[in-house]
């Protein structure tokens, strides 16, 4: 399904330029719908009809290929040499057979068909948006597979944290948080133990901000501290944008992008927060960026580091809350950030790469590819491994300093929204397609 969807992308661009823009306005209602406040219903409508244009399109181009094959064919077989002058005779000449010919024309087809294929074949399997790439060859990794399934939400599942106890925290467009222990000793890790229920909308993002306390963003506009053990919902602080990320700074701040471009220093140390203090609670604004902030990422000598829709990375100095660098090099928006072991950063994009960052310098020295689809999180192995998810479907897993892909792993049905890494090594994904995956 997913190589008829590249396709479909491949031939619009080369034959139907009007294509791309339904592809375009597709995938921007995809990136939309997780961060505006349309209910689910509308949602789904709204990206099931642009899919239905999509198939009606490649219908279209079908019926137009297949009807000038057709006509090819049909003047290849219809045309014949003049024929010559022959003398009356009153021998009665043999019919002619018409085998011969009826084969030169199946063989005129085979051969129209081997060479489309052939076409085909030499364009890279990209969006119309992106990029054309090298088609890189992905070795298999046979020891790690998927060894549970579990349908997490009933919506999109923007992320599964693991939490320093071992318990995984997964958030969803629903607006629901769930707490799930999969370790051996627990007796049902099909159902979650709780859910934790405030937000009225799609929450976007998780963090763990000390011993079992978490800090949720949502589209509603609130950043909230939930006590895991007990459920109860500890503060609730309202904004006045929807917010799609969220980040530990140390024990008393975090930072929250929004999609008014902005990035909000908020001090959370104090769980009983009274009314007239709520204006203690706001630190700084940061603003630099043109379009929705993404991601944000943590690096040495307090400097945070944020990414947009806007193509740019910036990096910041906390000390003094001013933009210390701006990075640039990526042709469409970016979507997740992780800061590596060695202290360089990796930044995945809608242009289907990865690119690595040196924070000395900034310079970008490494550029990945191998995606097919937008690049939506990255994280780190133990063995010093990247690994991405993407649009495409797949887990990717690289050799840095080769630019190489190691392995790919492939399971779930739709975008993979985030990945997390158990101590043991095992590695825990959700996705659009509702489910969470755990690989070993």
């Amino acid at each position: 399904m997913k190589k008829n969807r590249n396709l479909i992308l491949i031939r619009a661009e080369g034959t139907y330029p009007d294509a791309c823009v339904e592809i375009r306005e597709c995938t921007r209602l995809r990136y939309l719908m997780r961060t505006n406040d349309t209910p689910n219903a509308l949602r789904r409508g709204s990206f099931i009809f642009s899919c239905l244009k999509l198939i009606v399109l490649n219908a279209t181009f079908c019926f137009m290929a297949t009807k000038k094959s057709t006509k090819s064919d049909s003047k290849t077989s219809s045309t014949k040499p003049a024929a010559k002058p022959t003398t009356k005779t009153t021998t009665k000449q043999p019919q002619k057979s018409t085998v011969p010919k009826q084969k030169e024309a199946n063989n005129n087809k085979q051969c129209a068909k081997k060479e489309e294929k052939e076409n085909v074949d030499k364009r890279a399997f990209v969006s119309a948006e992106s990029p054309k790439m090298e088609k890189i060859e992905i070795k298999p990794k046979l020891n790690m597979k998927c060894i549970k399934t579990i349908q997490a939400h009933d919506d999109w599942v923007e992320k599964a944290l693991i939490l320093n106890s071992g318990k995984i925290i997964t958030i969803a467009l629903d607006g629901i948080i769930k707490i799930w222990d999969f370790s051996k000793e627990s007796k049902n890790s099909k159902k979650p133990l709780t859910m934790l229920g405030g937000h009225t909308s799609g929450i976007t993002d998780v963090i763990e901000f000390s011993k079992n306390k978490i800090i949720t963003v949502s589209k509603d506009k609130t950043v909230r501290k939930w006590n895991v053990e007990t459920g109860d919902e500890i503060f609730c602080y309202k904004m006045d944008v929807p917010l799609t990320c969220i980040k530990k700074i140390d024990d008393n701040l975090i930072a929250v992008g929004g999609t008014d471009k902005t990035i909000y220093i908020l001090d959370f140390s104090n769980d009983l927060v009274k009314e007239e203090e709520l204006d203690k609670v706001l630190i700084s604004k940061m603003e630099e960026h043109k379009d929705i902030v993404t991601a944000l990422e943590m690096a040495s000598d307090k400097r945070l580091i944020s990414s947009s829709t806007d193509k740019t990375i910036c990096v910041w100095d906390l000390n003094k809350y001013k933009l210390i660098k701006k990075l640039e090099g990526h042709t469409e928006g970016v979507q997740c950030l992780k800061l590596l072991k060695d202290g360089r950063l990796a930044s995945g994009s809608f242009d289907n790469t990865i690119k690595i960052w040196d924070l000395k310098n900034y310079n970008c020295v490494k550029t990945l590819k191998g995606h097919t689809g937008h690049i939506y999180c990255l994280n780190q192995l133990l063995d010093g491994k990247l690994i991405s998810g993407a649009s495409d479907w797949s887990l990717i897993s690289w050799d840095i300093e080769k630019e190489e892909p190691v392995f790919t792993l492939e399971g779930h049905e739709e975008c993979i929204n985030s990945i997390d890494i158990f101590p043991d090594g095992n590695i825990i994904t959700a996705s659009t397609d509702q489910n969470i995956k755990i690989w070993e």
